[in-house]
């Protein structure tokens, strides 16, 4: 009987050792992927940080021209416009202009 013991726990022994091995596999593999997560957050950290940076400046820039004929800036209706380009606004207007156009004398389904 003591052969048969030995030999049932050399199978557990080996199923364990194959089971940690697994899991460190896995660990590795999992502390790959949020370091991979981590450096793609801080991309986009730093991106929009950029992207917020300019839309500060521009604002500045444009609120020293005064306010005459400006067209609206971040508002409930416009939440983004205040972060386009004068050219942008102006193309966004006119979007905005074809679909009123569109409601009044478009389609109804």
């Amino acid at each position: 009987m003591e052969m048969f013991d030995s030999f049932k726990l050399k199978n557990r022994l080996t199923e364990l050792e194959d089971a940690v091995s697994d899991m460190r596999r896995q660990m590795v593999g999992i502390k790959l992927e949020w370091t991979d997560t981590t450096v793609k957050l801080n991309t986009l950290l730093a991106r929009l940080s950029k992207a917020s940076q300019r839309a500060r400046e521009l604002s500045e820039q444009e609120g020293g021209a005064g306010a005459e004929g400006a067209t609206p800036g971040n508002s409930p209706e416009h939440p983004r416009v205040g972060a386009l380009s004068p050219r942008a606004r102006l193309i966004q207007h006119q979007i905005e202009e074809r679909r009123k156009q569109l409601q009044k004398g478009g389609t109804t389904e």
